[in-house]
């Protein structure tokens, strides 16, 4: 089975599923659900009820899903971690689909913003999915724990 045996190759996968919380916290707080809506307003004067309603969803979303991960790695519940990544991908498909498909992006003005923004979407997407490998490993290091040296030689 292909699971990680540390996060970031130093940390352990309790440290790394901690950060990953926080991580999801701050990006819910930085995506807040005002900057697109009044970001989008400023450039067209036209306010889209859609794109406010979606991040609303989609801070409240991610934010409740970090504070889950961070109950649930603290307190070890195995079954509980499934929750979370069952609301993680809710989170990836909303946003990597739903809102950079349907949305009118007002970031997009000039071929260096586009590059920028494709890069930061990729990057983001790429740490996505790492975390929920780090998540899928401390699922699975919970559900069997790494044995001791000595008893493999038994």
């Amino acid at each position: 089975m292909l699971v990680l045996r540390r996060c970031c190759f130093c940390l352990s996968l309790y440290c790394g599923c901690i950060i990953i919380s926080f991580y999801t916290i701050l990006a819910g707080l930085i995506n807040a659900a005002t900057i697109a809506d009044e970001i989008h307003y400023s450039k067209t004067y036209y306010a889209n009820a859609f794109l406010k309603w979606f991040n609303i969803f989609h801070t409240s979303l991610m934010v409740i899903a970090a504070i889950f991960l961070l109950v649930t790695t603290l307190t070890t519940m195995k079954s509980a971690l499934l929750i979370w990544s069952v609301l993680f991908l809710i989170h990836m498909i909303a946003y990597y689909i739903i809102f950079n498909i349907m949305a009118s992006n007002p970031f997009v003005t000039s071929t260096v913003n586009i590059v920028l923004y494709a890069l930061i979407i990729v990057l983001s997407f790429l740490l996505d999915l790492y975390s929920l490998f780090v998540v899928y490993s401390f699922y699975q290091e919970l559900d069997n724990p790494p044995r001791a040296p000595c008893c493999d030689s038994i």
